[in-house]
């Protein structure tokens, strides 16, 4: 009976580590995040990966053109908070898109999301300015659900 027990548990503790991603390094992971965006009133389906290196404390959205610095990482919650108004440039952002370089935008202004690690409730709000020659203000909300996926790097995925 204690064989039978251990071996259940052992099988129920390597399903857990399949589903979490388990075979990349500890803190390495991807969130396939699904859900309901809202720009400015209209309301549509999104879904994004979002690349996550714990250990790094960088985190990337799906082809990870530009990587930012966690601000909060715990077992409970991973969250991003950033307002042009309180830091200027994006804290520790590296930035390999050169759409951002064009007068028409898009021009971040803040971006505020979080992840809850244990139901996967997905919310994020960014706020941006585009259009040449008159800038408009855009605010995208999104709420949704995230599952851990093995990790596929924090490297601007190619093809």
């Amino acid at each position: 009976m204690r064989a039978k027990l251990f071996a259940l548990a052992t099988l129920s503790f390597a399903s857990v580590a399949a589903c979490t991603g388990a075979s990349a390094a500890p803190g390495q992971f991807d969130l396939l995040c699904k859900g309901q965006m809202t720009r400015n009133g209209a309301t549509s389906a999104f879904d994004t990966r979002m690349h996550v290196d714990l250990g790094a404390g960088r985190a990337c959205f799906d082809v990870c053109l530009t990587t930012f610095a966690m601000t909060e990482a715990t077992d409970a919650r991973l969250a991003y908070h950033w307002q042009v108004a309180e830091r200027g440039p994006p804290d520790g952002a590296v930035n390999l898109d050169s759409n951002t370089l064009s007068s028409a935008g898009p021009s971040p202004q803040g971006d505020d999301f979080s992840v809850d690690r244990r139901t996967g409730a997905y919310q994020r709000t960014y706020r941006y300015d585009a259009g040449d020659p008159a800038a408009v203000a855009y605010t995208e909300s999104y709420t949704g659900q995230c599952q851990v996926m093995p990790f596929t790097g924090l490297a601007a995925l190619v093809g």
